[in-house]
């Protein structure tokens, strides 16, 4: 091998290294606020139910609407969480969701859940939020005559995750339901300050429920 082709053979070696280097910062900061404006929408159809028998091994099958793709996508979100997360949904009951919550909480990132009050006192729901109360997560419920029927989050107080599925099994799997992911900062924003504003009106210790451990 003469020197010129040793020459090339390096140079390609290290344009390759160079390439990857940058795919892979370009990669892990698809939402940053550097970056353009970016959104994605998910969708889940009749065809859903027909994905539940490979949620357990979480690998998505070829279906455009399949929830368990949803689900990947949510959780690789939620848990790039650096600074804080917001969740604030109708329903929350999802082991998936709600392990990311635990695992974003686990790495000292500020966490705070608001639900429902009737859906909290519903059986299938109270072990969850007692389960994210014990790892000493705070989670606000409020009864009132009407419902607390949001279904949103935001992630670092910049990337929004919102739309009509409720957080549970049967929200993935078998209703025509949407979500939307966005690091738009006047929807981040606005759901931001409608977070704070309801943390604010939940903020009595009548309105818990289950009622508050002590930590």
């Amino acid at each position: 091998m003469n020197k010129r082709t040793i020459i090339i053979v390096v140079a390609g070696v290290l344009a390759s290294e160079v390439a990857w280097h940058f795919y892979k910062k370009y990669k892990n900061k698809i939402w940053q606020p550097a970056n353009r404006t970016r959104a994605k929408v998910l969708f889940s159809s009749e065809e859903s139910v027909l994905c539940k028998p490979h949620l357990k091994s979480r690998i998505p099958c070829e279906r455009n609407h399949c929830p368990v793709r949803t689900l990947n996508e949510l959780q690789r979100v939620m848990t790039s969480a650096t600074q804080s997360l917001d969740v604030c949904v109708y329903f929350l009951t999802h082991p998936i969701l709600i392990d990311a919550i635990v695992e974003v909480f686990n790495k000292n990132v500020p966490v705070r859940i608001i639900t429902d009050g009737d859906m909290s006192d519903n059986s299938s729901s109270t072990g969850h939020i007692l389960k994210l109360r014990r790892h000493g997560i705070k989670v606000r419920t409020k009864k009132f005559d009407y419902y607390m029927h949001h279904k949103f989050a935001v992630v670092d107080k910049r990337i929004l995750i919102t739309g009509s599925t409720n957080w549970t099994k049967n929200g993935f799997f078998g209703n025509y339901e949407n979500i939307i992911i966005s690091n738009q900062s006047d929807l981040s924003k606005a759901f931001s300050d409608e977070f704070e504003r309801l943390w604010e009106i939940f903020d009595r210790p009548e309105n818990d429920f289950p009622p508050k451990l002590e930590n």
